[in-house]
């Protein structure tokens, strides 16, 4: 976080999915049922994909010409707001190594 009450704060998770159906052209998503798994730890708590407000319709990973482009993964109660690219939102990103997990133990904290 780089804004806000949170301003300096970082908050870590993890994603994944399968790519099989991905042709990297235009505007893709995935979803839950296309696989999409994720883990994330925000103010001590761990939340999955199905912690999700509008689970089993979200979270969706949406993709453009084959790149991420966003994760939209929203807990509050409010409007679903994509967060991904807001000011004040500093979101980084890598591709895991072989030799680590697919994804992280989501267990509830």
């Amino acid at each position: 976080m780089t804004k806000g009450s949170l301003a300096g704060k970082s908050f870590n998770g993890s994603f994944s999915y399968d790519n099989s159906t991905l042709k990297g052209i235009g505007v893709e998503e995935l979803g839950v049922t296309q696989g999409l798994k994720a883990c994330f730890n925000y103010l001590g708590r761990n939340y999955s994909e199905s912690d999700d407000r509008d689970y089993p319709t979200f979270p969706k990973l949406v993709f453009e010409n084959g790149l991420i482009k966003q994760l939209d993964f929203w807990l509050q109660p409010e409007k679903r707001v994509v967060w991904w690219n807001l000011p004040g939102w500093e979101v980084k990103y890598s591709q895991r190594q072989a030799s680590t997990p697919t994804i992280l133990n989501c267990q509830k904290r």
